[in-house]
């Protein structure tokens, strides 16, 4: 019974367990249903809220997408440089433009591209392509043969070739941005290197040709090693969704931004193809920080880190460049070496693995060293020059076209002869102030000073410096500021005389003729009566054309002007290149006229051009982001005084060197041919000094902005040690060239007093040159009638 008993309990109990277990088996499967109705519910919302996303980005995506995806800063250019045989290489500056270019200096006997070698013998150079708005030119192992500091004979190695000359690649010297300071060189992706295109898909995203712009499976991936690694080892993103973050949302960290990432991911690959979507990446990644600006996209990291195109990237340095996506500061070759190394192997490991590469090509380039162009920080080149030009071209293209659609615009300027203009006048004026405190005014404004270099034969602006320092005053001296040019224009009224004389046979007037240099008052019509006067008010009566000039007297200029003509005067001022409007009195033979120094620069090219007006190019060629040339500007010349006029003109300023107001540049250690003139106001407050040799001319401006203050000092004193700097540095290097002369220039002796015929008895007798037929036919009466020429005359037996 009581068995029976506890069998029934028992019983009763396993009933009562299986109809618990019954009942929870029902509620859990209740619940599960419940959590996948949810889950189905929740998902359908998701899915609904995606989709609506979608269809809502769908027009914003395909906007800027099919748009104008980035603005490409225009990139301003230097001239290129022509290398030719006889050359001085000190002169044209080789060594250290190859420097400034990153070329790398290297003892290796086989060159790459972009590396350069010195020996006694020659320098050797591998050249790198280069893009120019006439060809797209291949680089090529040039040999620069040399005897001792000039250019012997110039080879092409590889074809064993004499070349009659070679040219060296313009300098990037300036970047026209907006307001993101990203500069890039948009590619194609089939102008990319194969190599780099299979190591960016290798370490970033190997699924890519295979997912749908999301990648659970890559994602899952990731997040299961960052867990066991208990880091994050690895990056659950596509490059699709790198391209979205970077072109289409912030950098913010959260899940509703890392959803809005993968629907506009898988919305972007199903409007685009793969190609377009990796193009898109390859121009958008960020690699490096070059000061305040953004190195963007492969094309421009390519030139950045290694000098070369992103078509011919080699294997190595296209894995180097993939290392570098995931985090461009952590794995910088320049800074951190070995850890760029370390992930460039990795995915040269990688590339091997997926059979990208054979096993030869993997060992050769994991033997292959770590190396990128060496670079000096940045310095602003030519910042008064860079201003200029974009005034000029905002004119023409707008400024928005100059900062979005990657202009390269080549230019005039020579990097060397800007920095020797920038050291010249900058240590110029510090040596001013040391010689003259009183220039150092406490809370004034220092004396400023200006430079423009022109080569004659071009009107190619080589050099600019507006002020002493641009950081502190960005007005341009150069071409902004008119001052008064006082005694430089004195050039131009002899210029017209000589031209008149060619002209005009019959009116007189050569470098012997004599002028009386006396006080005299003038009548101007409807004004007062004008008496001009010297300078020191000291008058030496009868002196020859040549030394009224030399010695920069005002009465005999001023008497020359009105005998030529004022108006021609003017209007051959005019034609020579001043383009401010001059007006018709006799002062402005004196100088009264204020002008920039580039367009007096302009205007006495016109002498060193042999009479040829060249006009000032800033620009040469302006070529689009896809290679066609916009503009193309011309050497522009014309023909204004006759070479015969010009090259008396041009020996009389030799003569201001040699003897005269700028003879303190030959006592400064100045020892080549060069013709020029001082400047100096009445008041001081101006000095200048114009010069130039047959290749190479600089005007140069000293003085106060502030127009009430005075330098107190001449142009000889000035102005003329800065260009005496300037023209040392510049041309002292090289060989002597003087000024070619007409064949109808002919060079006579005469005495210097009366610039006649020297006689026995002239005290001095000098060569003078004439246009061949207003030589003097008379003999010099000053020193007729003197014991020798009496004696010749009466004692000594006339010659046979």
């Amino acid at each position: 019974m009581a068995k029976r008993r506890a069998t029934s309990v028992s019983s009763q109990r396993l009933s009562l367990s299986r109809k618990g277990n019954s009942r929870l088996g029902v509620w859990v499967r209740r619940l599960l249903w419940i959590a996948m109705e949810i889950a189905f519910v929740g998902a359908l919302i998701v899915a609904v809220a995606c989709a609506a996303y979608a269809y809502r980005i769908t027009d914003q995506i395909t906007e800027r997408f099919e748009g104008k995806r980035w603005k490409v800063p225009s990139r301003v250019y230097s001239d290129l440089l022509t290398v030719l045989p006889g050359d001085s290489l000190g002169e044209i500056g080789l060594v250290p433009r190859l420097q400034r270019l990153s070329y790398q200096d290297t003892k290796a006997a086989t060159l790459s591209p972009g590396e350069y070698r010195v020996t006694p013998e020659a320098i050797d150079v591998f050249l790198r392509d280069f893009l120019y708005p006439w060809e797209r030119a291949k680089g090529y192992w040039l040999r620069i043969e040399r005897q001792g500091g000039t250019v012997k004979r110039l080879l092409d190695v590889a074809q064993s070739r004499e070349l009659p000359s070679a040219e060296i690649e313009p300098e990037l010297i300036a970047r026209f941005f907006g307001d993101h300071q990203e500069d890039r060189d948009l590619v194609a992706i089939e102008d990319v290197s194969p190599h780099l295109l299979n190591a960016i898909v290798s370490i970033e995203d190997k699924r890519f040709y295979h997912h749908f712009g999301f990648d659970p499976i890559g994602f899952t991936r990731a997040m299961l090693t960052n867990v066991v690694k208990m880091r994050m080892a690895q990056g659950g993103s596509t490059l699709t969704q790198q391209l979205v973050k970077n072109f289409y949302l912030s950098a913010e960290q959260t899940v509703t931004r890392k959803a809005k990432e993968a629907v506009m991911a898988f919305v972007l690959e199903q409007i685009y193809t793969k190609d377009a979507i990796f193009e898109a990446y390859l121009n958008e990644v960020y690699f490096a920080q070059e000061g305040s600006i953004s190195v963007c996209g492969v094309g421009q990291a390519s030139r950045f880190y290694f000098g070369e195109d992103v078509r011919t990237l080699g294997l190595a340095d296209s894995a180097l460049l993939a290392a570098m996506i995931r985090s461009p500061a952590g794995y910088n070759p320049s800074t951190r070496m070995e850890k760029a190394k370390g992930r460039r192997d990795y995915i040269l490991k990688l590339m091997h693995e997926n059979e990208m590469i054979t096993t030869e090509q993997y060992q050769n380039a994991l033997a292959e060293p770590v190396q990128v162009l060496k670079r000096k920080p940045g310095k602003t080149v030519a910042p008064y020059f860079i201003d200029f030009l974009r005034k000029e071209l905002d004119q023409r293209y707008g400024p928005d076209i100059l900062i979005s659609e990657g202009l390269s615009i080549f230019t005039t300027l020579d990097v060397q002869t800007q920095r020797n203009a920038e050291s010249a006048l900058k240590d110029g004026l510090i040596q001013l102030e040391k010689d003259y405190p009183k220039l150092v005014g406490k809370g004034k404004d220092p004396v400023q000073g200006a430079i423009v270099v022109i080569q004659p034969q071009t009107g190619y602006i080589r050099a600019m410096v507006g002020g002493r320092n641009y950081y502190e005053s960005q007005f341009n001296r150069a071409t902004q500021a008119k001052r008064q040019v006082g005694s430089v224009f004195k050039p131009f009224v002899y210029a017209a005389g000589f031209q008149r004389a060619f002209e005009d046979r019959d009116f007189e007037f050569t470098p012997a003729t004599i002028v009386i240099d006396e006080p005299f008052t003038l009548n101007i019509p409807g004004g007062k009566p004008w008496t001009p006067h010297n300078y020191e008010r000291e008058y030496l009566g009868p002196v020859t054309v040549r030394k009224a000039l030399e010695k920069s007297m005002n009465v005999p200029t001023v008497k020359l002007a009105v005998n030529v003509g004022i108006k021609r005067v003017r209007d051959t001022a005019q034609a020579m290149g001043i383009e401010t409007p001059l007006e018709e009195y006799p002062s402005i033979s004196l100088g009264a006229a204020d002008l920039a120094p580039l367009e007096v620069a302009s205007a006495y090219s016109t002498l060193a051009n042999q009479g040829t007006h060249a006009e000032p190019l800033a620009v040469r060629d302006i070529v689009d982001a896809q290679g066609n040339v916009l503009e193309k500007k011309p050497v522009r010349i014309q023909r204004v005084l006759s070479p015969e006029a010009a090259y008396l003109t041009t020996s009389l300023l030799e003569g201001v060197i040699n003897r005269g107001t700028g003879a303190r540049a030959r006592g400064l250690g100045f020892r080549h041919p060069a013709a020029g003139k001082t400047g100096t106001t009445n008041d001081y407050k101006d000095a200048w000094f114009v010069g130039y040799t047959p290749k190479t001319l600089a005007a140069v401006w000293v003085g106060f902005d502030d127009h009430a203050r005075s330098i107190n000092l001449a142009g000889s004193r000035a102005a003329l040690p800065i260009w005496t700097r300037f023209m040392i540095e510049q041309v002292g290097k090289g060989p002597a060239v003087d000024f070619e002369r007409p064949e109808d220039i002919i060079v006579r002796k005469i005495d210097p007093e009366t610039g006649l015929i020297p006689v026995y008895d002239c005290p001095t007798i000098i060569d003078e040159v004439f246009l061949d037929g207003t030589e003097p036919t008379e003999e010099c009466d000053l020193h007729k009638d003197s014991i020798i020429e009496i004696f010749k005359k009466n004692i000594l037996p006339e010659k046979p």
